[in-house]
């Protein structure tokens, strides 16, 4: 008796497949007409399993290392740098500057007040400091907009430019020289007891991402790669959450 097994595509789950050829060692391909996309059923290699790399980023922003994930879904460790390295997250939460947008058609006040503060991590050792740059919105604890560079005023500069597409009323920091240069002075307050959201959003940072510890033996090798991992954390725990955005 003939025993047939039903074939649903990895990505969008469509059951319409064709025979699309066959790879180098000989295993049967599909091409799915929903998405249109290709795949195999069997994968000699894990890294190939759609599945799998989806899990790379999960695993990332859940405070797992490269050997971690490497270990966990038995990939070897430059295939994950290879996948982190392809992701480009968002650097500036441009549904939550659609939102405002929308509330002042409808007349609403939008006008917000921002929290402004940087931490610090190191890539290679600590004398190659990486500092984050970022802001948040006072009321609901959004964070609109982030850079990761060193800790100078070009460095501030970048981040007040990516800023400009929100209705910011006033700004509230530490005495860091670099943000007295660019903040209004009528826009501007100064004093730690202002800034007592981000402070404590700064340890949400190293709780969450494992090369940015105050004291482990974890941390980043590559520019690149650090400057992703916090992006593509930033980019799933606030720029995307659209719900919690509506509701702010």
């Amino acid at each position: 008796m003939k025993q047939y097994l039903q074939l649903f595509c990895p990505y969008c789950q469509h059951g319409d497949l064709v025979k699309n050829g066959r790879s180098e060692n000989g295993t049967q391909r599909y091409l799915c007409k929903g998405c249109r996309r290709s795949f195999q059923p069997e994968y000699t290699y894990q890294a190939w399993i759609p599945a799998v790399k989806e899990q790379i980023e999960t695993q990332t922003r859940n405070s797992s290392g490269i050997r971690d994930i490497s270990r966990n879904l038995g990939i070897s460790k430059t295939t994950v740098l290879s996948e982190l390295k392809k992701k480009e997250p968002a650097e500036v939460n441009i549904a939550y500057a659609e939102h405002l947008k929308t509330l002042a058609v409808q007349g609403i006040d939008v006008e917000i007040r921002v929290e402004g503060d940087e931490f610090w991590s190191y890539v290679g050792d600590k004398s190659n400091q990486r500092w984050t740059w970022y802001v948040l919105e006072r009321k609901s604890g959004i964070i609109l907009a982030h850079h990761n560079d060193r800790r100078t005023d070009d460095a501030f500069e970048a981040l007040m430019k990516k800023l400009e597409i929100f209705p910011i009323h006033t700004y509230y920091t530490d005495n860091w020289q670099s943000y007295a240069k660019f903040i209004p002075a009528d826009k501007h307050v100064i004093g730690k007891t202002h800034t007592q959201k981000i402070e404590r959003t700064n340890l949400n940072f190293r709780t969450h991402i494992k090369r940015l510890h105050r004291k482990t033996i974890c941390f980043s090798k590559d520019e690149v790669l650090h400057d992703a991992v916090i992006g593509l954390y930033l980019e799933h725990e606030y720029y995307q959450k659209i719900e919690y955005i509506q509701t702010a």
